[in-house]
This record gives C-alpha cells, structure tokens and sequence, in this order.
C-alpha cells in the first residue's frame, strides 16, 4: 500500500481519505470513510489547530480495527495496490506541513507491521499543476490563504463533499466512488 496527493497521482489503486476529492479527479477511485478526519476537525466551518487535529485524529485510529480496516481498503483497491490519497502535496516539513496520511501510514506499521510508504513521484510535477497548497492548519483554511482562486476551486470541489458517517450498506466502511457520490452532501 502507498499514500499520495489527488494533486499528484490519478491512476489505479486510489482510495480517498480526504473529506472529499476534487472534481478534477479521473473516476474510478474508492473511499474509506472510517479514515476521513471526523467532525470534530472542523469548527464553524474551519479546520481546528493541529494539536487538537493530532490528538482527535489519533482518537478516531485508536478507535478502529487496523486489520480489518487493511483488509477493507485492500478489498476496494483490488486488483491494484491501494494508493491513500489527500490534498497535501509533500515535501513535509513537520508540523507546519504535512498530511494525516501519514499517521495513518506510521498507525499501520506501528499496529500491524505493515510499511505504508509515499508513492514515489518526482517532484517536479507538483509545480507542473499550477495549483498551490497551503496545509488546512496554517492560518484556519486554505482558502483564506490562497484568496479567491482558491475559494473558486474548493466551491467547485464542495459538489463532492462526502458525508463523514459510516455508509448504512457498507459495514467495512470503505465504499465505491459511486456510492459515495450517490449519497453526497450538498
């Protein structure tokens, strides 16, 4: 398994744990709701600070089955190796800039043994997007940072906005694209 940017990788494999992915992203991706951050890591409508970030997102790992979660995101991948995917772009420069996929990757290895490293993509092709990012954390939220165009992209991305809840007809919590954008928040 790897972990990677929707800004970066659009190929097979890929399973969203990002609250929503953008619009831009190609089809066929699945989503594993257990691992999108729940709603407590956002207050009025801004991301909360990143200690609080931290804590509530190692609460929500505590709380979960790793194997069960593995064998869920390996099922919705097949036959591909899942690729974790979310908004920020690396290199990570702790803590001001970084991405839960990589607690969830150190949560892996730490309680199953299981090495979950970033898919290897030059860097270089991160400037090739034409699309910056700022992590959530750094000054409340991306938009206020990066200004209108920003605030542009996120209102076009919002149509695929996912509901945090576990999917009632998915008990693994982990779910088609389809699916979830059948049951989107508008």
């Amino acid at each position: 398994m790897k972990t990677s940017s929707w800004r970066l990788y659009q190929g097979p494999g890929r399973v969203s744990i990002s609250r929503f992915a953008p619009s831009s992203a190609a089809p066929g991706y699945a989503v594993c709701r257990r691992l999108i951050p729940g709603p407590w890591s956002r207050i009025g409508g801004r991301w909360v600070d990143h200690a609080t970030f931290v804590a509530g997102y190692a609460a929500q790992l505590a709380a979960l089955d790793p194997q069960a979660t593995l064998d869920a995101i390996v099922a919705r991948a097949a036959p591909h190796e899942p690729v974790l995917m979310c908004w920020e772009v690396p290199p990570w420069h702790y803590p001001k800039h970084w991405c839960h996929r990589t607690t969830v990757a150190e949560w892996f290895q730490a309680r199953i043994g299981i090495l979950v490293e970033e898919l290897a993509i030059p860097p270089a092709q991160a400037l090739q997007l034409g699309r910056g990012m700022v992590p959530f954390w750094a000054a409340g939220s991306a938009p206020a940072m990066l200004g209108a165009q920003s605030a542009a992209l996120r209102a076009s991305d919002a149509q695929l906005t996912l509901p945090i809840e576990d999917c009632a007809s998915a008990a693994t919590g982990c779910v088609s694209a389809a699916e979830s954008l059948d049951r989107r928040t508008d």
